[in-house]
């Protein structure tokens, strides 16, 4: 597994510690590491619960799963729950096309108006 990039585990100290401190390469690669065996242990205790919930051989890991993995970091998990929850894009309701287009037209009615566009049709053409 790869680890956290060195660039965001530098920026997220950033705004702990601040710009004019002195922020050595090792700090940074630590701290790299340290978060990358966290997701590792959060992703391999999660895979875990949801194998184990699983009805399919194929099977997702889902929020409740990772957060019952967090159970072992109250702290974190308290940081997470309290995190704003972010909203699902909804898809715009399509129109319905076809039997409701000309709802309260007869078919007769119909018939008419598209005999009426022909012949208009027609006498355009023959001009």
């Amino acid at each position: 597994m790869s680890k956290v990039p060195m660039t965001v585990t530098e920026a997220l100290l950033r705004t702990r510690v601040g710009d004019e401190e002195p922020l050595p390469t090792a700090v940074v690669d630590m701290t790299a590491q340290l978060a990358s065996e966290l997701m590792r242990s959060l992703l391999v205790a999660s895979n875990a619960l949801a194998q184990k919930e699983a009805t399919k051989e194929a099977y997702y890991i889902q929020p409740n799963h990772v957060l019952a993995a967090m159970d072992a970091y109250p702290d974190l998990k308290a940081k997470a729950l309290a995190l704003p929850k972010p909203e699902l894009k909804k898809k715009k309701k399509t129109e319905k096309r076809g039997k409701d287009l000309f709802k309260g037209e007869s078919r007769d009615e119909l018939l008419a108006a598209q005999n009426a566009l022909f012949a208009q049709a027609k006498a355009q053409q023959d001009m």
